[in-house]
């Protein structure tokens, strides 16, 4: 009989010549520890290096001839995925078009891979000998062994106990603990640390006190899970609805029958928060996962969802990937959100990545909004996605009455501040009354745009009419769509005024300013630069909600569902800067940000107010903002998308070139080019490009791209998948790396 054991490993190196599994041999003394996701140490190559892999395929007879060499090591003692994890990990790479060995390092956390098991184990101790014996020990020994004696008594009381628990309640050293394990009496035991990430809070159980709408709400949601079939469910409900409340219904139902939920929110920031309302209901059956945790509690709360501990996850995008194995329910709040797309390879999008899990499942998949992303309601109205409305906001509260700043009014009339003097006049109101303001300044580097302060106009490419952006060292104004250059301009070609410049300012400058203004107001700034450190995000929210400033200046971090009890004034400056973003969304994403800023006041019911500056105050996204009118927006954009040709109608695939030289991009990315019209027979793609990509250069590495557009996604995907592979069989791209999204 062959005893013979094979397996397919994959190399743990990102490198598209080694996206393919290769063939070891099990010794025999490993065949027992052989599983599928358990990590091994391989020979490989003709120097025989060895390298780490993932088992991915267990084989017991091969057709190969030629000498298979044999796994050095066994790694793990457990495997880290299985086979649902392979079947995830392969649609994503094909979906993405990205080296299997990523998709795999993606959904298993850094902590799983990174740390030593050992350091997340506790020790513990119990007693090795009968009862009995033990008693007859401690009668021996209790004048000789006092310290022996007392851990003896103290492991007869607690059954078995952990080994700093002993020691700080006996106050005792290592020394008795050793001598009695050294002689059999005691026996060492290994557990895995449990880490509570917010040890620092107590929860008390709140009652849900709901209106008929989220009753109604509930119930159907109900209804769809008990059907067992996959269903996607858009939750639109107006800010301050009372999504939250529902979602936790809903999983309490999902918990009582033996499922698992996820929850993904947009923003690190939101976590504590949410985490907070979960566990007033759930206590500790909830985890959390997202990249400011530390590698041993990442691994900690990884290992409590694989240990079946916990049902509830929640967390930023990579909280999709928690290894449950029997999910009933994944929300997606704010599934409008941007931040669900991946910016790294592979970049993945985690409401398809959702998707995928829930069709697997037969779950139920919610996306929430208050300002739903246009394909998503667009699949609404075809059918593909039920459809729930909340249009009351809690406790009845009304909507803030927003107002539309003109600020050309502002120049003319010699004001030169960042604030109307309106706004000047209700900051000051509302620091009087004891309330709070939020002043919101979308400060992106790649949103920089050329505008006349005078009359509004904004310098725009003829061929695309996407607004140009500015590049500082060549003082050149570029379209990032069709690659079209021209020299940065100092008169403003509409009314020949001198106030044209480029847009840009940061909530730095705006702190500055706002200080100057109101001198004795108490100022907190939320963006990237204030919340590097572990918990910064917390300690922000924490500080500003419990009164302990008045004014919150910040990015886009803090118009994502914050539950703000005392703000009555959102103060938004620089509308523009969203408005003139150089994409086809730029629209939609800036009535979703002006919306949901908006929704941040006024929650507990106190009259409240918005105000948006901006030069372009005829904009029709503003009027719909100003009028809440979701549905007039989607209307318009819905035209524009489908006459543009632009998704839902279309899809769009991205081929970025980066490297070093940009020379070498330049020719390779041209010949790119014509290897897409070549193979693009019929016609049935639009091919834009190349042209510098928006964020032209990073690290040192300059960055270019073409589009590739069209109405079928798989015929697309294959379409640029094809034409790739041919362009890397017949051309050397070096040190040219390529990346689809």
């Amino acid at each position: 009989m062959n005893q013979n054991m094979y397996v397919n490993v994959l190399i743990d190196r990102s490198n598209s010549k080694l996206d393919k599994a290769f063939t070891y041999k099990a010794p025999k003394n490993m065949i027992d520890k052989v599983q599928i996701g358990k990590r091994v140490l391989i020979p490989f190559g003709p120097k025989n290096n060895q390298e780490n892999g993932y088992i991915i395929e267990k084989l017991s007879h091969i057709n190969i001839k030629n000498q298979i060499k044999e796994i050095t090591d066994i790694i793990d003692d457990f495997p880290l995925f299985d086979y649902n994890v392979l079947n995830l990990a392969n649609f994503i790479k094909q979906k993405y078009m990205c080296n299997m060995i990523d998709t795999i390092n993606t959904i298993l956390p850094a902590g799983v891979r990174n740390t030593d098991i050992d350091n997340n184990m506790e020790k513990y101790f119990r007693i090795k000998i009968s009862k009995e014996e033990a008693e007859e020990f401690i009668k021996i020994n209790q004048d000789k062994y006092k310290a022996q004696v007392r851990v003896l008594n103290y492991l007869i009381q607690n059954l078995e106990a952990k080994l700093s628990d002993i020691k700080d309640n006996l106050g005792i050293t290592d020394s008795a603990i050793k001598t009695l394990l050294k002689n059999g009496i005691i026996e060492e035991l290994k557990k895995e640390k449990n880490i509570d990430i917010y040890t620092d809070t107590h929860y008390i159980e709140k009652n849900i006190v709901l209106n008929n709408e989220q009753i109604d709400a509930i119930n159907i949601i109900k209804q769809k899970f008990y059907e067992r079939a996959f269903y996607e469910i858009l939750l639109y409900g107006v800010t301050g609805s009372g999504k939250t409340e529902v979602y936790i219904e809903v999983i309490k139902e999902v918990i009582k029958n033996g499922k698992q939920a996820i929850v993904l929110v947009p923003e690190i920031a939101l976590t504590p928060q949410i985490v907070r309302r979960f566990r007033e209901h759930f206590n500790e059956d909830v985890v959390v996962m997202h990249s400011r945790l530390s590698d041993t509690e990442k691994y900690n709360q990884w290992s409590r969802v694989k240990r079946k501990d916990v049902s509830v996850m929640i967390g930023p995008r990579s909280a999709i990937f928690a290894p449950f194995n029997d999910i009933g329910l994944i929300i997606i709040d704010e599934e409008h959100e941007l931040t669900y797309k991946s910016e790294s390879t592979p970049k993945y999008d985690a409401k398809e990545v959702a998707r995928f899990i829930c069709r697997n499942n037969n779950a139920v998949l919610i996306y929430g909004s208050a300002t739903p992303a246009v394909e998503t309601y667009y699949r609404a109205e075809m059918g593909e996605v039920d459809i729930i409305n909340l249009t009351k906001r809690v406790n009845e509260a009304e909507q803030p009455v927003i107002h539309i700043v003109d600020m050309k009014k502002e120049l003319k009339e010699g004001n030169m501040t960042i604030i109307s003097r309106e706004v000047h006049k209700k900051i000051q109101q509302k620091l009087k009354l004891g309330e709070q303001v939020l002043i919101f300044i979308n400060r992106r580097g790649f949103s920089t745009f050329v505008s006349c302060r005078k009359c509004g106009h904004v310098m725009k490419c003829d061929n695309c009419e996407m607004p140009y952006v500015y590049h500082y060292n060549t003082d050149t104004l570029s379209c990032h769509h069709c690659g079209k250059l021209i020299k940065n301009v100092n008169i403003c070609p509409a009314c020949n005024s001198k106030y044209i410049k480029f847009f840009g300012i940061g909530t730095e400058k705006v702190e500055d300013e706002i200080k100057s203004m109101f001198s004795w107001a108490r100022i907190l700034r939320m963006d990237a630069d204030t919340t590097t450190k572990k918990n910064s995000h917390d300690n922000i929210l924490t500080n500003f909600n419990e009164g302990n400033a008045d004014i919150l200046i910040g990015t886009q971090m803090i118009a994502k569902g914050h539950d703000f009890k005392n703000v009555t004034l959102v103060v938004v400056l620089a509308a523009d800067m969203s408005l003139n973003i150089q994409n086809f969304r730029a629209y939609e994403r800036s009535f979703q940000l002006f919306t949901q800023l908006a929704g941040r006041a006024g929650r507990t019911g106190t009259k409240s107010e918005v105000y948006i500056q901006t030069y372009e105050e005829k904009n029709y996204v503003l009027e719909c903002v100003k009028n809440y009118d979701y549905q007039g927006f989607y209307k318009k954009e819905i035209l524009l998308r489908e006459t543009l040709d632009n998704p839902p109608f279309s899809k769009i695939y991205t081929i970025m070139f980066i490297e070093k030289n940009e020379k070498n991009i330049i020719i390779f990315i041209n010949r790119l080019k014509k290897y897409l019209e070549y193979y693009n027979i019929k016609g049935n793609y639009k091919i834009l490009g190349p042209s510098p990509s928006i964020i032209h250069k990073i690290n040192g590495n300059y960055r270019w791209q073409i589009l590739v557009k069209g109405k079928d996604e798989e015929k697309l995907r294959n379409f640029v998948t094809y034409t790739l592979d041919k362009l890397r069989e017949k051309e050397a791209l070096g040190d040219i790396r390529v990346v689809v999204s």
